[in-house]
């Protein structure tokens, strides 16, 4: 047997056609990446995993002097420990009565500041005005 020869066939076509799907070369062409007993392996070890989260689920909700486990312990003090809750609610003071007095003459101000810019600007309307009718009054005689 040639120790050169292998079973791959490599088709370079590939590389220059567009592809839209990110499969890897080995799925494409079915070869094994790992061997059968890498498979075994990992099934096993899933399989163990969903017992185990199964038994620790189950016993956390069952009576302390059935539990024999130190995680099951630890998980059952962390999910049944009686926390502060992280976010409060933001506290309102009611408005003073320093605080509502300021108000007041704060809008007082404001109206009296409104008040006297209207007049100023009555005011110099009406002046503008009187000189227009004094210029159409000059001109018309």
């Amino acid at each position: 047997m040639d120790e050169n020869r292998t079973d791959l066939e490599l088709d370079i076509t590939i590389i220059n056609e567009p592809r839209e799907s990110a499969i890897s070369l080995s799925d494409i062409y079915g070869i094994p990446v790992f061997r059968e007993d890498s498979y075994i392996a990992i099934r096993n070890y899933e399989l163990l995993r969903d017992h185990r989260l199964g038994r620790i689920s189950e016993n956390v909700f069952e009576e302390a002097a059935d539990r024999n486990s130190e995680i099951v312990e630890i998980i059952s003090a962390k999910l049944f420990a009686e926390n502060q809750p992280l976010v409060q609610a933001p506290v309102r003071e009611a408005p003073s009565v320093d605080n509502m007095n300021l108000m007041i003459i704060g809008f007082q101000v404001v109206g009296v500041l409104f008040i006297v810019l209207l007049g100023f600007y009555i005011k110099r309307r009406n002046k503008k005005r009187e000189v227009k009718l004094d210029d159409i009054k000059h001109f018309s005689s």
